[in-house]
């Protein structure tokens, strides 16, 4: 026999009186009341998830700042028409996060994801209404900043060098053909200047 029974479709924020009583051969028996409390469970916000890798992705939420918030749960299906294999599951997060990593996932299916959060209230479990699913964004790798700065200073550097060498290469080279042409010219001068015998 069951002993529970959910009442859906009550009125968030509302006193209800739920009566039961058991029906047996003999009749039925005597009505036990209670009163309960209803609450209207908030839905999670600003829930967001990004796929950053092929098996993983991340999700991020506002908190709901209540004592009462047992965890969070985000629900992952996959949606993928090329593959017919359906993946779907979830994970718990701790009341006291507001984001986690979703590890496991098919490389070759896409996914949609949700999320709830689950009350404990007179030591039962509550769990809310699930968000409407939605599709990951994609981490996008940000561009990779070559710093130039070295590479300038090297190629500045190296070109100096080269200048220098070049500078050097050519003062010695204009110094030996003036030593050249300084002794090719007292050459002349001094066979000029011999007395010819005759």
């Amino acid at each position: 026999t069951n002993t529970q029974h959910i009442i859906d479709g009550l009125i968030p924020n509302t006193s209800y009186t739920v009566g039961v009583r058991a029906y047996t051969i003999a009749g039925p028996g005597e009505w036990i009341d209670e009163t309960a409390m209803t609450f209207d469970i908030p839905m999670v916000q600003n829930f967001q998830v990004t796929r950053i890798s092929d098996t993983t992705a991340r999700a991020t939420w506002d908190q709901i700042e209540s004592e009462a918030v047992e965890r969070y749960t985000v629900y992952y299906y996959s949606t993928s028409e090329v593959k017919r294999q359906v993946d779907s599951g979830s994970k718990n997060f701790s009341a006291n996060v507001s984001e986690g990593v979703i590890d496991g996932l098919d490389p070759n299916l896409d996914y949609i994801f949700s999320i709830t959060v689950t009350f404990i209230l007179g030591g039962i479990e509550y769990e809310g209404i699930q968000i409407d699913p939605i599709v990951p964004s994609v981490q996008t790798s940000e561009p990779s900043r070559v710093d130039i700065g070295p590479i300038i200073g090297g190629v500045v550097g190296a070109i100096l060098i080269a200048i220098v060498i070049i500078v050097i290469v050519v003062v010695v080279i204009v110094i030996v053909m003036r030593r050249k042409g300084i002794y090719s010219k007292y050459d002349v001068e001094e066979k000029e200047l011999q007395p010819v015998h005759f």
